[in-house]
């Protein structure tokens, strides 16, 4: 089973990065934006969001009131404090909507000035 857990803002990728550290399955759906750098024109960069801000989430077997304890965890998405389970078909339908399932694929949205081919 899997979880949504609520971190403070702005937190959703080091939180992934310490539970990994410590051995939890954890799935961040992230996208791919760019960002202008600069005043200048073609200066851009790609930045990665999290889909969901400020949730992650968190599977497998754990105990709750350890998790809670590290820094950045506010919260548990359930009802009434008892944690609400995910299933792993909707995690997996989830995965494969944000291109999780997919290796290596980095989806960057060019600047609409850019053609295909055309060097920055």
């Amino acid at each position: 089973m899997w979880y949504a857990v609520r971190t403070s803002p702005q937190r959703e990728l080091a939180v992934e990065a310490m539970l990994r550290r410590k051995g939890y399955d954890v799935f961040l759906p992230t996208e791919t934006k760019t960002k202008k750098i600069s005043h200048t024109p073609k200066k851009y960069k790609a930045v990665i969001y999290p889909m969901f801000s400020r949730y992650l989430f968190v599977g497998g077997k754990f105990s709750w009131l350890y998790l809670m304890t590290e820094r950045h965890i506010t919260g548990v998405v359930g009802i009434d404090g008892i944690p609400s389970p995910i299933s792993q078909s909707d995690m997996t339908r989830l995965m494969a909507m944000s291109g999780a399932n997919l290796p290596h694929r980095h989806s960057v949205n060019p600047h609409r000035a850019l053609r295909t081919g055309e060097l920055a």
